[in-house]
């Protein structure tokens, strides 16, 4: 078996399936990381603990959005987060309904289903699932909804 070396590359697909997802209402305007410590106060309320990943949506308007699509041309070197976005397409749009699609990762999985050092992995789709990519950076509007998944 040959090892692996800084230049080998994969590809990881999560999945989770969810029989019910609670849905809460957005109750301001949010910023990612405003965002993400409400997301996690509420999945703490639904049992939901920070040291087991789970899935979660959020339906609506977002404000701001920034994401990336990987083109599939090589840069040269490997990488995540901004070297990655070497070899890809970056969009940025404003006041664009959509959904997002992602997982809170536990410090054990960090760096594999999330980018080391994070604690989401983010994807954004169109509301007709004809457009997606990674979420670099976003915002949430109110009245928007979370869906947390029921245990």
């Amino acid at each position: 078996m040959k090892g692996a070396t800084q230049s080998d590359e994969t590809t990881l697909l999560a999945t989770a399936t969810v029989s019910k997802w609670a849905e809460v209402d957005i109750p301001s305007d949010m910023k990612q990381r405003e965002f993400e410590a409400f997301l996690r106060r509420e999945a703490r309320r639904r049992d939901l603990v920070d040291s087991t990943p789970y899935p979660f949506l959020v339906k609506g308007t977002l404000p701001r959005m920034t994401w990336h699509v990987v083109t599939g041309t090589s840069a040269g070197h490997g990488g995540h987060g901004g070297a990655a976005n070497a070899q890809s397409r970056v969009c940025e749009q404003k006041a664009a309904e959509g959904i997002l699609i992602g997982f809170y990762s536990d410090e054990r999985l960090e760096g594999v289903i999330s980018h080391t050092g994070e604690r989401f992995h983010v994807h954004l789709a169109s509301p007709d699932l004809s457009v997606s990519g990674h979420a670099d950076a976003y915002e949430v509007s109110k009245g928007s909804k979370l869906l947390l998944a029921v245990r």
